[in-house]
């Protein structure tokens, strides 16, 4: 019997061999499958308000197509050069498990556009950052790894250019030795960069370094070891003309929560008085008790230290899916907090990704954000007056209705966790970018769109 077997096995051994990994390749996606949909969540609350008005921006421009790098992009960041053009970086994905770049783009004052791929030598690109120096050089992180469950070979990837469109991609930044030691699978995820003083300040989750991590990065390397900033992710950073920085971000201490939307979940910020050298205490934004997302939560801060206002916006909500946007706003610091709601629609709707931006002269508070409440999905915009207190109307951002709105992954529809928004104060001019899902030949594609606003003189 055992040399029948063996037989048998000599003579079909190739297609024994494939049956194998036909199985094991098998396996691995429906591992993969089964993972993605437990962390696409819910299904969205579907509403029916009436569709905004679009007012402040005029009618926006896609900007990626059939010809653009990747077979579809998401989660754009933006950054102004000293022409007044917008220079965007954007994840460009050729499909659920195949490896993607980043593609690069520039939108010209007089609306032109030109666009490439950016690669570096690694597999998968995700969650680029972007910021300008004041001399006007562009600064760009990105987490790099080669896949995997979890990834592999993670690095926090930096680039500069000076036009947007040609890049010099560097090293690594990330401390190595206490944030990523040997190389270990997943250790890495979510940078940001911004800024600050003589320096770029990169921002980042290492799981092995136990909560978010920063190093400042001097002509292409990281300048120390990295510091402590806090315990989560999903945020930002801003820093103050005088090189105060706040890094705001989403955390939880208990195993187990919904992530999207638990009690248990909360929002803190943390101050820096040294341009990023060292971080204080974090301090709690968020409610008692109040339901917040832990993914597409992308909790926003602002500082308008002229007047002293401290400003962080996010998504509030459980976990049915049904979020509102909360502006918080503090004057002393973050002992206290006044929070008013930002969507001006019925708690029906989903209300997800803010991005916020402060005009220093006037001290409005302008934000952006992804949303469902007409039933299909579109970009919404909202001006908040100095103090906190209260925001405007809401107003429509994007024009056609989204082919697709969904907290699902990796897809072709993927709308990504990140918009941008940029202002150019010096032209007096408001720049939003976002990834939209279109129908194309009846597949919901994401490409990444950018309108304009003119602000008041």
């Amino acid at each position: 019997m055992m040399s029948t077997r063996l037989g048998f096995l000599r003579r079909h051994w190739r297609r024994v061999l494939l049956g194998v990994v036909t199985l094991l390749g098998a396996l691995a996606v429906t591992g993969y499958v089964l993972l993605e949909r437990a962390r696409r969540g819910p299904p969205l609350p579907v509403c029916s308000a009436p569709a905004l008005r679009r007012q402040a921006f005029a009618g926006p421009t896609q900007l990626t197509g059939r010809k653009s790098p990747g077979s579809y992009g998401n989660e754009p960041a933006a950054a102004l050069l000293p022409s007044g053009a917008l220079a965007i970086l954007y994840q460009a994905h050729a499909g659920v498990f195949a490896e993607n770049g980043l593609g690069v783009a520039t939108v010209a004052p007089d609306g032109h556009v030109e666009e490439r791929p950016l690669k570096s030598d690694r597999k998968r690109h995700f969650d680029a950052w972007m910021t300008a120096d004041p001399q006007g050089t562009l600064h760009a992180v990105w987490l790099g790894h080669d896949g995997g469950r979890p990834d592999r070979r993670g690095q926090i990837r930096y680039a500069t250019s000076r036009d947007g469109l040609d890049w010099a991609v560097g090293a690594p930044v990330h401390d190595a030795a206490v944030d990523c030691p040997n190389d270990l699978p997943g250790c890495l995820d979510k940078p940001m960069i911004a800024w600050a003083g003589d320096a770029a300040l990169v921002v980042y989750f290492s799981e092995p370094g136990d909560g978010m991590k920063a190093v400042r990065v001097v002509s292409g390397k990281a300048a120390g070891p990295s510091v402590k900033v806090g315990e989560g992710a999903y945020g930002d950073l801003t820093v103050a003309p005088s090189g105060i920085v706040h890094v705001t971000y989403v955390t939880f201490a208990e195993p187990e929560v919904n992530m999207f939307g638990d009690r248990r979940v909360h929002v803190d910020v943390v101050r820096s008085d040294d341009a990023g050298r060292s971080f204080g205490k974090p301090v709690r934004v968020s409610a008692e008790g109040e339901p917040v997302p832990f993914f597409f939560s992308n909790a926003q801060v602002a500082f308008d230290e002229a007047r002293g206002f401290l400003y962080v916006v996010y998504p509030t909500g459980s976990g049915d899916g049904r979020w509102d946007l909360t502006l918080a706003a503090s004057r002393d610091g973050g002992k206290s907090w006044q929070r008013a709601r930002v969507n001006d629609d019925a708690p029906c709707a989903n209300h997800m990704t803010p991005k916020a931006v402060l005009d220093g002269k006037t001290g409005t508070l302008h934000v952006i954000w992804l949303e469902n409440r007409t039933g299909k999905g579109g970009v919404a915009y909202a001006a908040c007056e100095p103090g906190g207190a209260r925001c405007s109307a809401n107003e429509a951002v994007s024009e056609a209705p989204f082919a697709s709105y969904t907290f699902a992954r990796h897809r072709s529809d993927w709308v990504g966790e990140y918009t941008a928004l940029v202002l150019d104060a010096e032209r007096r001019t408001l720049h939003a970018v976002w990834a939209q899902p279109v129908d194309e030949d009846g597949e919901a594609v994401s490409r990444i769109f950018h309108a304009r606003a003119a602000l008041s003189p």
